[in-house]
């Protein structure tokens, strides 16, 4: 049987969505007790960014009863990011290992503990080492530091100095919004200085690089290749000028 365009586009409109609701309504009831008190957890956690959901994902627009109920019924197990501060693809890529499981609740149950990080600026070895204390290291590690930034402005890696950039950016982070999660998921953040000693303009101009992350950049190559975090530092390597905090 052949169909035009026409005809699969509105037969792709009228089923599709409908096989959708219905593996999530199977899913919902055959879920084991284990995921689902790690769904909970996600969900209550403050994980999820309905704001950057949206505008990260406009195809689920007018899909359920809004942002969070997609996520949580189909998101999620599709993988996609439940806001700035998780990345599934960076989690996947941590990983040579598959697993059907979502990439959230997996790091949830195994990689948290396995130390992968669940975005490229947060080091969960090195945050837990020096942020969680006694009982604190049972804890899920990107979950304490949801709970504590407000308290006090903790690092959650060694080139991204959380207290000088909220203080220096004071007032167009939301009240709400974590450093890192305004520095991972607003336009044009990356451009902004992560900490007083790497300035992002400088770096990408210096070297011609054509990067929206020039920290990420620095990172993974530059500060191997012995690249300049800034122009005063030629030829020193931020990583050894980074605080051990």
């Amino acid at each position: 049987m052949h169909f035009d365009t026409r005809t699969l586009g509105f037969l792709q409109r009228i089923y599709v969505p409908r096989l959708r609701r219905l593996v999530a309504w199977v899913r919902q009831r055959t879920i084991s007790v284990e995921l689902r008190s790690t769904v909970e957890l996600v969900y209550a956690s403050g994980l999820f960014d309905a704001d950057f959901y949206a505008r990260q994902y406009p195809d689920t627009a007018g899909i359920g009863k809004g942002p969070l109920d997609h996520y949580l019924r189909f998101g999620l197990w599709e993988d996609r990011d439940p806001g700035p501060l998780f990345s599934c693809a960076h989690y996947r890529a941590q990983s040579s290992h598959t697993t059907q499981m979502p990439a959230v609740l997996h790091f949830v149950l195994d990689g948290d503990a396995a130390g992968r990080s669940p975005n490229w600026l947060f080091d969960t070895m090195w945050y837990r080492d020096r942020h969680m204390r006694g009982e604190e290291q049972q804890r899920n590690a990107l979950f304490h530091y949801l709970e504590h930034h407000r308290k006090r402005q903790v690092w959650t890696h060694p080139l991204f100095d959380s207290h000088w950039f909220a203080a220096r950016h004071a007032q167009e982070i939301p009240r709400r919004t974590s450093p890192l999660a305004f520095y991972l998921g607003s336009e044009g953040a990356s451009r902004l200085m992560p900490n007083p000693l790497f300035d992002p303009e400088w770096y990408v101009q210096c070297y011609a690089i054509e990067s929206d992350q020039p920290l990420r950049h620095y990172i993974e190559y530059g500060d191997h290749q012995g690249l300049a975090p800034h122009p005063l530092l030629c030829g020193r390597r931020l990583s050894i000028l980074a605080p051990d905090r």
